[in-house]
């Protein structure tokens, strides 16, 4: 049997993935992309690139697959850049989100992406919204 994940292991560990992402995002774009979770404080640049990082595990009320006892969920990051800037930026960050978890295990399968979609929401503000949603399951 796999090992039991508990839901903040599975939030601590999708979180330190982004984490390690916003590095890789830092570096390819010569700028800094702030990432900002859900419950925790902190106010988004005006005018600036930024992302938002929402995860949404299955509710505790759902039963887990009874043969394999594993729950999904979805963490989607929402790439935002100024209007007018273009695509080109937006377009980078989404493809490096997309590149970092693609395909990603964590041991033993505690934890395992199993599929990323990129949808363009559109303008919305002052900002231009792209987000990468990336569908998970994990132990129960």
């Amino acid at each position: 049997m796999l090992p039991k994940t508990t839901r903040c292991d599975v939030l601590r560990a999708l979180q330190v993935e982004m984490n390690t992402v916003s590095t890789l995002i830092d570096t390819a774009t010569s700028s800094t992309v702030p990432v900002f979770y859900d419950n925790v404080i902190g106010t988004p640049p005006q005018d600036a690139d930024y992302i938002n990082f929402n995860i949404t595990l299955s509710g505790s009320g759902e039963k887990a697959d009874a043969v394999t006892n594993r729950q999904s969920g979805i963490a989607i990051a929402q790439v935002l850049t100024p209007m007018g800037t273009g695509l080109n930026k937006s377009a980078q960050i989404t493809d490096i989100i997309e590149d970092s978890f693609k395909g990603l295990r964590w041991p033993n399968d505690v934890l395992i992406v199993n599929q990323i979609t990129v949808s363009d929401v559109g303008p919305d503000g002052g900002s231009y919204i792209m987000n990468v949603n990336i569908y998970f399951e994990y132990n129960k």
